[in-house]
């Protein structure tokens, strides 16, 4: 990304009226960015997105990389002899059609992956893998620690909401005055509205959007 942490300082100090960081100081300000990322992919899962190559462990369960959020989606086999796409399915599905599906003969192509809200951690494949198969993941990657010479791990367009969540936390330093107490809620507010509002934008634009009855043959 372009947008640099250093840029967000400076702005943030020239809005603060602090350009020599005598009130807020490098430190405190780098460490409202870094909370501002990890806030921002929590209501944005593809903010931080990264699309990889995963190695398959051998049986059903797998385990994702210690840095993801959340898998988003599984496209494609990635191992030199397949690149059959995924499908999802549900557990309640194979359970009930192949209830012995963990167990079934490994393969080294996966037809379909399940994934458990309720676990973030894993997720499984169908059939079962031999541990030599590899697929293609898109998954929400936690957010780096940044330092002042970091550009943005974010995307440019989080710019103004990033700038909006360390003005928050900087003027809720001044919390017991009731002007800064006043400008941190302001700034919250902008934050928070502009991640809903993106949210609201995507969906309507979204390319995975298609119309209920389609034309046959379009």
């Amino acid at each position: 990304m372009s947008v640099t942490v250093q840029s967000i300082i400076q702005r943030a100090r020239f809005q603060l009226v602090d350009e020599l960081g005598v009130r807020w100081t490098e430190t405190e300000l780098m460490s409202y960015i870094n909370d501002a990322q990890r806030e921002i992919v929590l209501y944005k899962p593809d903010a931080i997105v990264r699309n990889e190559d995963f190695s398959l462990s051998a049986g059903a369960k797998q385990t994702l990389p210690t840095s993801t959020i959340r898998l988003l989606s599984v496209v494609k086999n990635s191992h030199a002899s397949t690149e059959r796409s995924v499908r999802p399915v549900s557990r309640e599905t194979l359970d009930r059609f192949k209830p012995n599906w963990h167990s079934e003969t490994q393969s080294v192509e996966v037809q379909h992956f399940v994934f458990d809200d309720l676990d973030q951690e894993h997720f499984y494949v169908y059939p079962p893998n031999d541990g030599n198969g590899s697929i293609e993941i898109q998954y929400t990657k936690h957010p780096t620690t940044l330092q002042p010479s970091s550009s943005l791990e974010v995307a440019d367009a989080y710019a103004n909401s990033l700038l909006d969540y360390v003005l928050y936390r900087a003027f809720a330093k001044d919390g017991d005055i009731p002007s800064g107490a006043q400008r941190s809620a302001n700034h919250f507010q902008a934050f928070m509205g502009a991640l809903t509002g993106k949210q609201t934008v995507d969906s309507g634009v979204s390319p995975r959007e298609f119309p209920e009855n389609p034309t046959p043959g379009v």
